[in-house]
């Protein structure tokens, strides 16, 4: 050890490097040593109002604890969705701060959390409020733009796993424009290099998206402290302790087994690796009058932008869907929604059927359709891809509509 200059096991830890000399658990008391198998994260948080720190709070406080051995490996970002000149210079400072942080580094993950209102109609985010104390709104990606200005530019060159959550009202995922450019932010463009001097089809070429997956709700009234659980189990699993290339699958144990509400359906969109190529036909025995074909090129595979639901049903909800009104004209009132009855198999299969409580019709059994799967995790847990095709959005009315007219009502 002469002439080498010595570091103590903390600084060995931080470095993520094994100390070459012995350690002695009694002397050390209760210092452990891991090594660095976290990569750093940037969480970024947005909130509408200083009352919305709950969701902001939830993820420092178990990102904290996760990156206790490296605390510098963790940059937290948090931004307040206002508006005013004072607001304005406030976010410039922060920004600058955060960018001085990710100068020269590139491994890095990064998460943003937006907990603010969306517009019922438009499905427009709030950022802030008029002089008339009347919330503004603008589409997800003008706010995301504006509040992360520069820093948004350095997270598409990252190269780690970079997500974003809605903590939002519904609308937003509802309307398909919204919808529609939150599928376009998950997308890959494809960016060649300006400056090379060669011809187009040779310049370099990489791929870049402003996020690997994005999350989101569907529902007129979201409620942070209900769903904070399934958010903080699927970020761990995805950031920390899972593997970034499940997501859909992280995302289908943790919300399906979570159940986070009945009437809370998740979202998520997702970019995922191709399936894999066919394997070829082994070719025949070689011979002497035969030469080896030459080896077909390899085909370029793009990545796979999916999006997928998860309903949660109850005995009133069979498979998550609202039970179908019953069709006849005679039956008015409070009893109009008709009743479902469930039945289950034991290798899996389930079917329902529908009772109207005023004219006591009741069709036949309904079985499960195959576009709608159950999560393995949670009996009462069904996903299915989004969005729904219209004649898969009402399925149960179709069905019922074109059975009960021929249905007859039991004898008194």
């Amino acid at each position: 050890m002469a002439g080498i200059p010595f570091k103590c096991p903390a600084c060995h830890q931080k470095a993520g490097e094994i100390p070459p000399y012995g350690l002695h658990r009694e002397e050390l008391g209760s210092v452990m040593l891991f090594p660095r198998t976290i990569k750093p994260l940037v969480l970024h948080t947005m909130r509408f109002g200083s009352d919305s720190a709950y969701s902001r709070d939830m993820l420092q406080i178990h990102f904290n604890e996760e990156f206790r051995q490296f605390p510098e490996d963790l940059i937290v970002f948090d931004t307040m969705l206002t508006r005013g000149q004072r607001a304005y210079i406030d976010l410039r400072r922060a920004r600058s701060k955060v960018l001085k942080l990710l100068a020269g580094r590139i491994d890095l993950n990064y998460l943003l959390l937006i907990d603010s209102h969306s517009d019922e109609d438009t499905g427009h985010i709030c950022f802030g409020r008029d002089m008339q104390d009347e919330a503004e709104t603008a589409p997800v990606k003008e706010v995301i733009d504006h509040f992360t200005g520069p820093i948004a530019k350095r997270v598409e060159g990252m190269n780690g796993l970079k997500g974003l959550v809605l903590l939002t009202c519904g609308t937003t995922m509802k309307r398909q424009d919204q919808f529609q450019e939150l599928r376009r932010m998950v997308e890959r463009r494809v960016l060649r290099d300006p400056f090379a001097f060669c011809a187009l089809t040779n310049n370099p070429v990489s791929h870049r998206s402003q996020f690997d997956f994005v999350l989101g709700f569907v529902t007129e009234s979201v409620v942070p402290s209900s769903v904070m659980i399934a958010i903080l189990s699927f970020a761990r699993r995805v950031y920390v302790t899972g593997k970034p290339g499940h997501i859909r699958s992280t995302f289908l144990d943790t919300f399906g087994a979570q159940s986070p509400g009945a009437l809370t359906p998740t979202i998520l969109i997702v970019r995922e690796a191709p399936p894999p190529p066919p394997r070829p036909i082994p070719a025949a025995k070689k011979t002497m009058a035969t030469a080896p074909a030459p080896p077909e090129p390899a085909q370029a595979t793009e990545a796979v932008v999916s999006s997928w639901m998860v309903r949660y049903g109850l005995p009133s909800r069979p498979w998550g869907f609202p039970p179908p009104w019953c069709p006849m004209e005679t039956c008015v009132g409070v009893h109009k929604e008709l009743l479902p009855t469930m039945r289950r198999s034991s290798d899996g299969a389930s079917w329902v059927r529908f009772k109207c409580v005023s004219c006591k019709r009741q069709c036949s059994w309904i079985p499960r359709p195959d576009w709608l799967r159950q999560c393995h995790t949670a009996p009462l847990s069904w996903y299915h891809e989004y969005p729904l095709p219209e004649g898969r959005k009402s399925f149960l009315d179709a069905i019922v509509e074109a059975e009960w007219p021929s249905l007859t009502p039991p004898q008194q």
